[in-house]
């Protein structure tokens, strides 16, 4: 019974620390699009750090679009 408890308790744990990394990035998005009109090339930056390769496919499509969207603002 311990032993269930304790492969209970990590798997938690790892789908805890598993979301915490994605919101990160998804957070990084969000605030490269906050910035896209005042401050395009912080804007470009943030989005260029954001790896597309671990993003789903949702996210992957919104990086691409920020990622369009900081290059023609920054010409």
């Amino acid at each position: 019974m311990k032993r269930l408890l304790h492969i209970f308790i990590v798997i938690i744990v790892a789908t805890s620390l598993w979301g915490c990394g994605r919101s990160r990035t998804v957070a990084a998005l969000v605030e490269a699009d906050s910035l896209m009109w005042t401050r395009p090339d912080s804007s470009l930056a943030l989005v260029q750090s954001v790896s597309p390769d671990t993003l789903d496919d949702e996210n992957r499509a919104y990086h691409a679009l920020l990622l369009t969207q900081a290059q023609f603002r920054n010409n």
